[in-house]
């Protein structure tokens, strides 16, 4: 056995209760329950996110469709010539629903929309758990945070069900 350094000075052969090899056990089991805890949130998150697919916001029956229609109206590469004076995103968005329109065969007009909302609220919990893993080092903390971000309810509520853009233009802040 390899003898344990001495504590404080002194080596009194017995091991305190706050040497560092007790905190091991306790550490381990707090990185458990945080990665239970956030594969929980996530699959909670998923769900809510899955069920809010089926709903579609008056906001994109006003703004998003009638762009949608434009294009497969005019095809992708004439739409994006036109005049966008008339839809209520800005540029980039509307040359991602554009290109996104070209995915018609297999995914319904609503979810586009929805998928580019999961993918930057993928990417903002990404780049929340590499800012907390620059700051403590912790796996399992940057993990639950990232997650703890993910199940929001106004970051699942925006994105999954009213299929708004705004983590999408957030999301590179961070």
């Amino acid at each position: 056995t390899i003898p344990l350094p001495p504590i404080h000075g002194k080596s009194s052969g017995k091991i305190p209760p706050c040497h560092p090899i007790f905190r091991r056990p306790m550490m381990r089991r707090k990185n458990i329950l945080l990665m239970i805890a956030s594969l929980v949130l996530i699959l909670v998150s998923s769900y809510f996110r899955y069920q809010g697919l089926k709903f579609v916001s008056n906001d994109v029956i006003v703004f998003i469709f009638p762009w949608y229609e434009y294009v497969e109206k005019y095809g992708l590469r004439e739409a994006l010539r036109h005049d966008f004076l008339n839809f209520n995103y800005s540029l980039p968005y509307l040359y991602l629903i554009a290109i996104a329109n070209q995915t018609s065969s297999f995914l319904n007009r609503g979810s586009y929309t929805k998928l580019f909302g999961l993918l930057f609220d993928i990417f903002s919990a990404f780049m929340i758990y590499k800012i907390v893993f620059h700051k403590y080092r912790e796996f399992a903390l940057s993990f639950f945070a990232g997650a703890l971000f993910f199940t929001l309810p106004t970051i699942v509520l925006n994105s999954s069900y009213w299929g708004q853009a705004d983590n999408t233009f957030t999301a590179f802040l961070l």
